[in-house]
């Protein structure tokens, strides 16, 4: 987009005259691009392929963890990009480091990143005018406008809530960019690797959803999945993870015992680390609620004989189950 503009045109124009055949603005270009994309653009910029690369987002995950949901990566928050068009409120900014140098930050991407480390306030995820997603190549000239109401979000007067640098979500966002700069993650009185910890933050994250929003009143109801939050209920997320985290195992044993949690909550998670694995021994085993599926003709069957009851009913309905049980 930088390009774009020093060249005196649009992103997309820009992308329309070197990039004909490639579906640049289909994709979230700060999570990965297709290797002939990014090849097409290394030759366009007269950059190598390495420059290009670092252009991405890295978590520090494996690029073979599955997928958290449909088309969103682990710990980049989701755009909802469907059909060119963004739905969700995924690109965060911060107006100071915008007012100084009017350019996205790939840190801004991260789903634990709340705060900017600079100006030390929380950063917005939304027009304050219209509260549209930020699409920065969809402005023709200002990359720093929205596009739909034409706000500057770089203004003196946009600024994000002050935050302290001693506040739980702060110090959880350091330890946790330190976490990700030194591959090691702080867990307690030990130290994990860092992949490890990131694959076992997301399980714990998807597993207390819903008791977060029971018991600990963090979150509302239908706040879908982590990555696609706003940055509010992130660092309420991010919080509760720092605290069960700096006192681990017990304080994580006694929030999942609050909120009913068990060893079968997590069977439909890809990968559990060691460390979790490790904790998930002290919990209830819980019960199967797999059930075979009855054929809807023997519902139907069975919910007449209990409304009719007729001689011998209760006779029939064990003679139907029988015959219709696997």
């Amino acid at each position: 987009m930088r390009v774009a503009h020093a060249e005196g045109t649009s992103p997309q124009r820009w992308a329309q005259h070197h990039l004909r055949h490639l579906e640049l603005w289909t994709r979230d270009a700060d999570r990965a691009l297709p290797t002939s994309t990014m090849s097409t653009l290394a030759a366009h910029l007269g950059c190598s392929m390495d420059s290009i690369t670092a252009l991405s987002v890295d978590t520090g995950l494996d690029d073979r963890q599955p997928r958290c949901h449909a088309g969103v990566e682990p710990w980049i928050t989701a755009v909802g990009l469907f059909h060119r068009i963004r739905h969700l409120h995924g690109l965060q900014y911060c107006p100071a480091c915008l007012a100084e140098e009017p350019y996205f930050r790939r840190l801004w991407r991260l789903a634990f990143v709340t705060h900017c480390p600079v100006h030390h306030r929380v950063l917005l995820d939304g027009c304050v005018r219209c509260d549209a997603p930020i699409v920065p190549h969809r402005h023709e000239r200002l990359p720093t406008h929205c596009p739909i109401c034409g706000m500057d979000l770089a203004h003196p007067t946009i600024s994000g809530e002050p935050t302290d640098d001693t506040t739980m979500a702060y110090v959880s966002q350091s330890s946790w960019l330190n976490a990700q700069s030194t591959r090691r993650f702080a867990l307690g009185t030990a130290s994990i690797p860092w992949h490890d910890a990131l694959k076992g933050c997301r399980a714990l994250i998807a597993v207390h959803r819903c008791s977060l929003t029971q018991t600990l009143r963090m979150l509302p109801p239908r706040s879908g999945v982590f990555e696609a939050q706003r940055v509010g209920l992130r660092m309420a997320t991010m919080q509760w993870l720092h605290r069960v985290l700096a006192h681990w195992p017990r304080a994580w044993l006694e929030d999942a015992r609050r909120g009913h949690v068990t060893q079968r909550s997590f069977h439909r998670q890809a990968s559990i680390p060691p460390w979790l694995q490790h904790a998930l021994q002290f919990l209830h085993v819980g019960h199967t609620r797999d059930r075979w599926r009855r054929a809807r003709a023997f519902q139907v069957h069975i919910r007449r004989l209990r409304q009719l009851r007729p001689p011998h009913w209760r006779t029939d309905h064990a003679q139907q189950f029988a015959r219709w049980a696997p």
